[in-house]
């Protein structure tokens, strides 16, 4: 109380002495902090005051100005705050930002004619998805968070504040014969400013690559590093194959609508691109996942049958790549399904934030 009379009454080198002498006693004193900056800002040491406004932030980073003004019944009540916002504290409670870029990618649009194809569009988004989800220094918006502005009309500010994020991908897909057009745009949520787009006229072959040069354009923007082995898991993909590759993503669009006879046509689907290219790790993980669906839901003849192909087809998925984050979410929901919890972090512990998400949304 001494060292805060000192300051308002214009005795400002005791009420340093006094506020110092605190802050020494117990450095993670946030009134003390407080105090301190008060007298720093009214002696006109403006540069020691900011510094003091930044230690008291980081003991209490939810301080607002606003809400202590309310609240205070002090002498020089006036006085006192201006020269806390002097020192830098703001009326509002300071917005955290993420200490890692966050990034939603919404689904891409097909523009051609045929709604058959509509698969492409959705396969691209979710690869690149995924193949962001891999990076550490990224934070990645789900799937399923992202498809529900799929065919809705939206404002990319109020998609950033709706899902949290700094950033945001969109694009469009245009097929006719086997020619492809693909449009990307990387846009700072926050001011609506482009940083980055581009045009890709190529082959429908030429697919794989283009969500690669996506993705690491991204990366790029974003000012992201790379270690060697993310490096290695972008340039990897689990298969080289578009037609197995179609079937897939055929499958999975089934797969997302959760019900029992869709559930049973991806599950075709996913056999398909097996057997089509045989080392297909997503494929075999996806393929694992119905029968998962079908130990959740009942439909079976067998739940213990349903779970054990459905650990057989994630475990066949790992021993081929141990890269995909569905696989190891995968094995996550089943030893959930078995109470096996350690065994279920352990499945998560190489891509935490992907896993834990991605358990969830399944099980709620």
């Amino acid at each position: 109380i001494r060292d805060r009379s000192y300051g308002l009454d214009g005795q400002y080198e005791k009420g340093i002495q006094w506020c110092e002498k605190a802050v020494k006693h117990n450095p993670d004193d946030f009134f003390a902090r407080l105090m301190l900056t008060t007298v720093y800002s009214m002696a006109g040491q403006d540069e020691k005051a900011r510094a003091e406004a930044k230690e008291a932030l980081r003991i209490n980073p939810k301080y607002s100005l606003a809400k202590a003004e309310k609240r205070a019944k002090i002498k020089y009540k006036d006085k006192w705050f201006a020269a806390l916002r002097k020192a830098g504290l703001a009326d509002n409670e300071p917005i955290q930002k993420p200490s890692k870029p966050t990034i939603a990618v919404l689904p891409f649009k097909y523009l051609s004619d045929n709604p058959d194809q509509k698969y492409i569009a959705d396969g691209v988004t979710e690869n690149i998805i995924t193949a962001l989800s891999k990076i550490s220094e990224m934070l990645v918006i789900s799937r399923n968070s992202v498809f529900t502005y799929k065919d809705k009309p939206h404002k990319i500010k109020q998609v950033g504040k709706d899902l949290g994020v700094s950033y945001v991908l969109e694009g469009s897909i245009q097929k006719s014969g086997d020619q492809l057009r693909v449009t990307g745009q990387l846009i700072d949520a926050t001011t609506d400013h482009h940083l980055w787009a581009d045009q890709y006229d190529r082959k429908i072959e030429d697919l794989f690559a283009i969500q690669d040069e996506i993705t690491m354009h991204i990366v790029s923007a974003l000012q992201v590093e790379l270690t060697e082995g993310e490096q290695a898991r972008l340039r990897h993909r689990s298969t080289i194959n578009l037609r197995a590759w179609s079937y897939a993503v055929k499958g999975h669009s089934l797969y997302e609508r959760i019900t029992k006879d869709d559930n049973a046509t991806a599950r075709n689907l996913f056999k398909e691109a097996i057997d089509v290219d045989s080392k297909y790790a997503w494929a075999w993980t996806m393929l694992g996942n119905t029968y998962f669906i079908d130990t959740r839901y009942g439909w079976h003849q067998s739940r213990d049958q349903s779970y054990e192909k459905s650990l057989e087809s994630a475990q066949k998925a790992l021993e081929i790549d141990e890269s995909i984050p569905e696989t190891h979410a995968l094995i996550g929901l089943l030893k959930i399904w078995k109470k096996d919890y350690d065994g279920a972090i352990d499945a998560a512990e190489q891509f935490p934030r992907f896993v834990v998400r991605r358990v969830a949304e399944t099980l709620n």
